[in-house]
Order: structure tokens, then C-alpha cells, then sequence
């Protein structure tokens, strides 16, 4: 089993976590859409869906990405959220 970053998991995160309170619920958060959570990341959109769709970041950008995260959520690195992958035969076959 390998395991990553989850990017798309993390970036839904960081939309929710930069996104508007419902005026009618206060406790209630409504996501940013794709224009703001590129333009707080600094990011294209297009990067943004690339991302979204599974595309692995550069490591320094999968760096800045994840202190976002840690800024916005207040929760450390070791919690940001992960993919896990079943091994292949071939890598279990590597393992043994």
C-alpha cells in the first residue's frame, strides 16, 4: 500500500476553509469557487483543475500547498489528508 497526499481532498479544503458564511446560517460555510481559491493560491485555474483532477504538484509547490492547509485548518502536517493505493503485483513482488 502506498500512501500521498490526497491534492484534490486537500484544495476542496482550502476552498471550504477560504469560503464565504451563509448570511442565513453563520455556522455554515459555503466553498470559494475556482476563480478565488486560484487567485488565493496563486495559482492559474487552470493549474487548479489540473490539481484537481489528480495532477501531482511540483514538491515545492505540493510544500506551499500543504502550509496553506496547516495556516488555514490550524491543524499540523502530519494530518493533512492522504490517499491510500493498493499495491500493484508487481510492486508487491519488488517487496518481497
Amino acid at each position: 500500500m502506498t500512501i500521498g497526499v490526497d491534492w484534490p481532498r486537500l484544495l476542496e479544503d482550502i476552498s471550504w476553509l477560504i469560503g464565504e458564511a451563509d448570511f442565513a446560517f453563520p455556522d455554515v460555510r459555503t466553498p470559494a469557487g475556482t476563480p478565488k481559491t486560484a487567485a488565493y493560491l496563486g495559482i492559474s485555474r487552470g493549474a487548479l483543475r489540473n490539481l484537481l483532477d489528480g495532477t501531482e504538484p511540483r514538491h515545492s509547490d505540493g510544500e506551499r500547498l500543504i502550509a496553506i492547509w496547516v495556516k488555514l485548518s490550524g491543524k499540523p502536517p502530519q494530518f493533512v489528508p492522504v490517499a491510500r493505493t493498493s499495491m500493484t503485483a508487481s510492486q508487491a513482488r519488488r517487496m518481497a
